[in-house]
């Protein structure tokens, strides 16, 4: 059983990141640096960290997509609004769904899958009936977690979760500039490698 590295990043009672990387190394080099990941949100670990993930490729592109290309500021009227109905209103959004619960409670905005993107992380730790949503206004921020129900066919609210808007955006930041230099530091090292044993093979392997 290997002993993984761990590297945090964050607060986990509020919101944190943490790596986990494999020693083995017959997975541990170059782009596919096999490992673990989680978010850390209100001293919870969303997801299992003994779940393996290629870091250097899936995660370091995740991580990117939310720091480069996501914006999560919102209207106060967006930030204060009843969590369940947010919920609610996503679905009915993405789905193209004008049903009641989006007549009854209009934020004075047009949903649609590209505005919902922009507060969703859960891509990189949460299953497919899993959802965590992320907005600040200001100097705010506020975490929504949902949980798909089949028979209601809506997500339900787990919990939320409200902190310093400083405390997310900077740990994401930090995590993902961390996770691409080793990557970067791995890729440099296995294609130096691969340039040795292509040196040996061409001198009979001496």
């Amino acid at each position: 059983m290997f002993i993984y590295n761990t590297y945090n990043f964050g607060q986990r009672h509020t919101f944190g990141i943490t790596f986990e990387l494999s020693p083995d190394p017959e997975v541990y080099f170059g782009i596919w640096l096999h490992g673990h990941f989680c978010y850390w949100i209100n001293g919870k670990c969303l997801d299992d960290l003994y779940y393996g993930w290629n870091l250097g490729n899936d995660i370091l592109y995740d991580l990117e997509e939310i720091y480069k290309k996501k914006s999560f500021q919102c209207s106060k009227e967006v930030f204060d609004a009843d969590a369940q109905t947010l919920l609610h209103v996503r679905d009915s959004d993405i789905d193209n769904d004008v049903n009641d619960v989006v007549k009854e409670n209009c934020f004075g905005f047009i949903g649609t899958c590209d505005f919902w993107d922009r507060f969703e992380i859960s891509f990189i730790v949460a299953t497919f009936d899993e959802l965590i949503l992320y907005f600040e206004h200001e100097d705010k921020g506020r975490f929504i977690l949902g949980k798909y129900d089949e028979e209601k066919d809506y997500y339900i609210l787990q919990s939320e979760f409200f902190l310093d808007a400083g405390e997310v955006v900077p740990v994401i930041k930090e995590a993902y500039e961390w996770l691409e230099a080793r990557t970067q530091q791995e890729i440099a090292a296995e294609n130096e490698r691969k340039a040795r044993e292509k040196v040996e093979d061409e001198n009979g392997g001496t």
